[in-house]
């Protein structure tokens, strides 16, 4: 008997182990990390400078810009869904939907091929970055 119920144990830890990884994954899928998001604007490489130089262009690339933004758009709207690493959550979530917005707005500009709008919610994704930066960087 003792045996039995030390299988059925060692069987409910295996699928209740199972089950919170697929859970922990699905939500990795939904919610990108704050890590991959800033990525967006770090280095002389990165999308936010490949962007910039592309919207200083005469002419710029459009297929290379909306695949750009499209980043942006993606990541961005994962930002609101995650954890502020400081501070107080509900002024992160303000901050974070404010990128969002930004964010999704920059990829609808490329869309349109609109480089004036596109300029504009460029800026105000780099201008939201101290503000939150300030409040909630550990």
């Amino acid at each position: 008997m003792k045996k039995l119920i030390c299988l059925a144990c060692v069987v409910a830890m295996v699928v209740l182990t199972t089950l919170a990884g697929s859970s922990v994954r699905a939500a990795d899928e939904t919610a990108p990390t704050i890590k991959a998001i800033m990525k967006l604007h770090k280095g002389a490489k990165s999308p936010l400078a490949q962007l910039k130089t592309q919207l200083s262009a005469g002419s710029p690339d459009w297929t290379e810009v909306k695949k750009l933004t499209k980043q942006f758009d993606t990541l961005g709207a994962g930002l609101p869904k995650t954890e502020a690493p400081k501070g107080n959550q509900a002024n992160y979530e303000k901050l974070a939907k404010a990128y969002a917005s930004a964010a999704h707005d920059l990829h609808a500009a490329a869309e349109k091929e609109d480089v004036a709008a596109a300029k504009k919610a460029a800026g105000k994704i780099g201008s939201s970055c101290m503000a939150c930066h300030k409040a909630h960087k550990p």
